[in-house]
């Protein structure tokens, strides 16, 4: 996960008058938008893995899962809480590292 304490010294300064930066706010709500993110993408794969090895029952959700990683589409279940992108998944992936590699 994206942590406060791996940012920058200055990413999360505090402004004389007590409150953080406006760019500090943006990177806070980011970070938690993306940590969200991966959370979901790590559970659901998981989740996926198990079904493929016959451990659990292969849902409709990781079904659909699995045909859209096959036809190179980011699954639905990424897209409810991720940003708003047209790539295929894998450019939506290399954008996604991008992305975490940045913040």
């Amino acid at each position: 996960p994206l942590l406060h304490a791996d940012a920058g010294p200055t990413a999360f300064r505090i402004m004389p008058n007590g409150l953080p930066y406006s760019l500090s706010t943006v990177l806070g709500h980011e970070m938690v938008k993306f940590n969200a993110l991966l959370e979901c993408m790590t559970t659901s794969l998981q989740q996926l893995q198990a079904a493929i090895k016959g451990l659990t029952v292969l849902s409709e959700t990781l079904d659909a899962m699995f045909q859209a990683i096959l036809h190179n589409r980011v699954p639905d279940v990424w897209q409810s809480v991720a940003y708003p992108s047209l790539k295929p998944l894998g450019a939506w992936v290399q954008d996604l590292e991008a992305r975490v590699a940045f913040l």
